[in-house]
């Protein structure tokens, strides 16, 4: 499962970012206001997100957490790391495959629309947006579950004599 993480970081924040590593995971990527960099390992597995100097950053990391292939139907667990950062509003985008569909979301969030986000380049399949106010940087498990539909319809006959 490929997790992307999308925060604006103000200017005043300072050189560095320090998120508590999600279990199991490992970096795929970082992209620092669209600059490939490295993320550290710090004290306890924390992972060091390095910041632009003097003005605002806007991070994109990436993480991927190995699973089991999504069968027809299941609950897939999104991890939300921990910040520490307190938000205003914290929005979620999860991309299930074209094949399944999203029954329920299980956590601390609601359904938000999409309109206006800018999705990362990694970010691909259906998308299903979710937010939550007054967010205080805490980590959060969300609980999805899915289904493939089965198709019922009748399969069409060939010509028969």
């Amino acid at each position: 499962a490929l997790s992307m993480f999308v925060m604006d970081i103000p200017p005043g924040f300072g050189p560095r970012m320090t998120l508590k590593a999600v279990p199991e995971c490992e970096i795929w990527s970082l992209n620092v206001n669209k600059v490939k960099r490295n993320v550290f390992e710090g004290s306890q597995g924390a992972w060091i997100i390095p910041l632009e100097a003097g003005s605002s950053s806007h991070v994109e990391l990436a993480f991927l957490r190995k699973a089991d292939k999504l069968g027809l139907q299941g609950t897939l667990d999104v991890i939300v790391p921990e910040t520490g950062l307190a938000s205003q509003t914290l929005r979620i985008g999860v991309a299930l495959p074209p094949r399944v569909e999203l029954l329920v979301a299980e956590g601390p969030v609601s359904p938000v629309t999409g309109d206006g986000v800018a999705l990362p380049k990694e970010f691909v399949g259906k998308p299903y947006f979710f937010g939550r106010s007054f967010y205080k940087g805490e980590g959060m498990t969300l609980a999805l579950s899915y289904k493939e539909p089965v198709d019922h319809s009748p399969q069409p006959q060939g010509n028969k004599p």
